[in-house]
């Protein structure tokens, strides 16, 4: 069963990943030219796979959503594909 509490329409979401838990959901590391910069965000409204973004991010910001635990809190990471 699925119960649907609020709906909002217009936000900026993103897959729900554990960076959420681990960063408090104050911040997420943007992936931009190989290299994923930590940068300061704000959540709001969550579900089971989406996480509202208040400040932070814009549309077309690619972001990693998981294993940023092992990046140590660094301000920046080089990421290879």
């Amino acid at each position: 069963m699925r119960v649907l509490l609020d709906r909002r329409e217009n936000v900026l979401t993103v897959q729900r990943g554990s960076f959420v838990d681990e960063s408090g959901g104050s911040y997420a590391y943007v992936v931009r030219d190989g290299v994923a910069s930590k940068t300061p965000i704000r959540v709001g409204a969550s579900s089971i796979d989406k996480v509202e973004i208040l400040e932070g991010l814009k549309v077309g910001d690619r972001i990693v959503i998981s294993g940023t635990d092992n990046f140590k809190g660094a301000a920046k990471v080089a990421i290879s594909n």
